[in-house]
């Protein structure tokens, strides 16, 4: 059965391209860097060529599901992204978790979870319990995936089964097996731009949304997208609550797909001034 969560990259499509570019230059900065500092051996420089890729490949995926007509906002997220793996590593399978919260609240694919997904999301957040601070993430992806039953008005008991019992599963292998998150106290930049990711994505302003989703076409729907970037916004809380700035760093790519939306909306409304309309594009593009 197929996925209703996957979404293809057409390398036809020229921000595809791009991010596959921005994601490769990230990583290979991250090898030169991990070779420089002599980052445990082989196995370490890969790592770190890895999560710099990772981190500003997750980071233009998440702006793409918060802000799906324009890819000025996704095009922002790889540098930004990449900015913020610079001041520690972000947790890839924890943000991972974000980026399939977000698209299953907004329902960018234009359909719900498959039973396939369910069966995924389950098993991905069991192992997700295992990080530090995973209950956060798998939490939210839980109650995301019960958010879109209550949504969709489904009757299938086992989307709600499949929510709950990925919260549970998280929750009972975090008992057993993980550390608990360490808490770093946030400093004047930390709070800085905990608090324009936040705000941003209470405040950008969110015109109709234009895309279609990529297995329906169906038009994407305005208020789920703006529950999305709020629900975005609650995990970084969450985070940052729990964690300081050791959580924020976990989800750095969250929080700079989330500081690109403010800068995008400053972008329009200059260009709008200046009598010249930024292109909007498709949801693939």
């Amino acid at each position: 059965m197929r996925s209703a969560l996957g979404r293809n990259i057409d390398i036809l499509v020229p921000s595809n391209v791009y991010v596959i570019f921005a994601a490769v230059v990230a990583g290979a900065i991250g090898l030169v860097i991990g070779l420089a500092q002599d980052a445990d051996g082989a196995i370490g420089v890969i790592g770190t060529g890895i999560g710099a890729g990772g981190a500003a490949f997750l980071a233009w995926a998440i702006a793409r599901e918060l802000d799906p007509d324009n890819t000025l906002t996704a095009t922002l997220g790889p540098p930004l992204g990449l900015a913020g793996w610079f001041f520690d590593a972000p947790g890839l399978l924890l943000t991972g978790a974000a980026l399939l919260t977000v698209r299953v609240v907004a329902r960018t694919t234009g359909s719900s979870p498959a039973p396939v997904d369910l069966v995924f999301i389950v098993g991905f957040c069991a192992v997700a319990g295992l990080r530090p601070g995973g209950v956060i993430g798998a939490g939210a992806l839980g109650l995301a995936v019960i958010v879109d039953s209550i949504l969709t008005r489904s009757v299938a008991a086992t989307r709600y089964l499949a929510g709950l019992g990925a919260i549970v599963a998280a929750g009972l292998v975090a008992l057993v097996q993980s550390d608990p998150m360490s808490f770093q106290r946030m400093n004047g930049l930390a709070v800085a731009i905990t608090a324009a990711a936040v705000i941003g994505a209470f405040v950008t302003p969110l015109p109709e949304v234009l895309s279609v989703g990529d297995l329906t076409m169906e038009p994407v729907e305005r208020n789920r997208v703006r529950l999305a970037r709020w629900t975005a916004a609650g995990i970084v809380i969450a985070y940052a609550g729990v964690g300081g700035t050791t959580g924020i760093t976990i989800v750095g790519p969250l929080v700079a797909a989330l500081i690109s939306l403010p800068v995008t909306a400053l972008v329009r409304k200059g260009q709008t001034r200046s009598g010249r309309a930024i292109r909007t594009s498709t949801l693939g593009e």
